[in-house]
């Protein structure tokens, strides 16, 4: 019986070390990893940073000096990319697949072009947009999601697109205090089944037209909107 005993703390001991081992061991694989002008950052482009991160990544992206990052990124992998400042400015996009599901791009300045989507959530979920000022240049959508659930869009301003925010068949994501400005169709378009979102606090002025819900898109949440039409 004695023996027993014996063995069993000792099983018990060995899980709860193997346990401790995991979980140091995934909180040390996790990088920081900069962004910047120079060779005092670790990377001189955004999209050279993230094809070199692993999953859990954070990229932190300095102001590019007196220049901008000229870049289209494509985020395929789960990471935490934000902007040192609203001074850092992207002339591009981001894409986030879905195999980019869980990150967050947060805090920069991103300016679209004529019949860009600027942000694309391309079958992404749990990704955080926060804090963002998207400059449209007649983009044809400022944050697109499609086939994408569960996501947070948050504190983030709009304005100069065809669409402000445009979800299609995305249901169940979180849109609080967005201000969607002087978009020339809609400031918010819920589309083909974006169904069960939740908009909160969000200001949609000046666009042609506010909140635009269509083709079952249902079971939707709206509450302390304000709006106005051009």
């Amino acid at each position: 019986m004695k023996e027993v005993k014996k063995i069993r703390k000792q099983a018990i001991t060995l899980a709860i070390t193997f346990l401790f081992v995991l979980i140091f061991a995934g909180a040390a694989s996790a990088a920081n990893v900069t962004v910047g002008p120079d060779s005092t950052y670790n990377y001189q482009a955004i999209q050279s940073a993230v094809d070199a991160s692993a999953d859990s990544d954070t990229i932190t992206v300095y102001p590019n000096g007196n220049d901008v990052y000229n870049e289209n990124v494509i985020v395929n992998k789960l990471l935490n990319i934000v902007a040192n400042s609203s001074d850092t400015v992207v002339n591009g996009s981001f894409t986030i697949t879905a195999t980019g599901s869980g990150s967050t791009v947060q805090g920069f300045t991103i300016n679209g072009f004529i019949h860009s989507v600027v942000i694309y959530l391309d079958g992404a979920s749990n990704v955080k947009i926060i804090g963002n000022t998207i400059n449209g240049f007649n983009s044809r959508h400022g944050i697109y999601a499609y086939n994408s659930n569960s996501n947070t869009l948050t504190g983030n301003n709009i304005n100069g697109c065809a669409n402000g925010i445009y979800l299609i068949d995305s249901i169940n994501n979180m849109l609080t205090g967005n201000n969607v400005l002087a978009n020339t169709i809609v400031g918010i378009y819920l589309d083909e089944y974006s169904s069960a979102n939740t908009l909160f606090n969000n200001t949609v002025n000046n666009n042609h037209y506010g909140i635009y819900l269509y083709y079952y898109s249902n079971f939707n949440y709206l509450v302390e909107n304000t709006g106005s039409q051009q």
